[in-house]
């Protein structure tokens, strides 16, 4: 399993919350190879100028190891 992503969507007018993308048994995100889709539900923020991405580490599994 790998580590738990978020994303912000920033626009023009705002900035979004931030939008925790979780790993589980079921739902198993950004492997390689897999298209992700999700929904999410925000306010208004204008015209779309960035995407953020991250990842949440997890204690048993420090970032940038396999």
């Amino acid at each position: 399993m790998m580590h738990n992503a978020w994303l912000i969507l920033e626009g023009e007018k705002k900035k979004s919350k931030e939008f925790l993308m979780k790993n589980s048994a079921v739902h198993k995100v950004f492997r390689k190879g897999n298209t992700d889709t999700f929904t999410m539900e925000g306010r208004y923020l204008g015209k779309l100028r960035r995407v953020i991405l991250g990842a949440v580490q997890r204690e048993d599994k420090p970032l940038g190891t396999n």
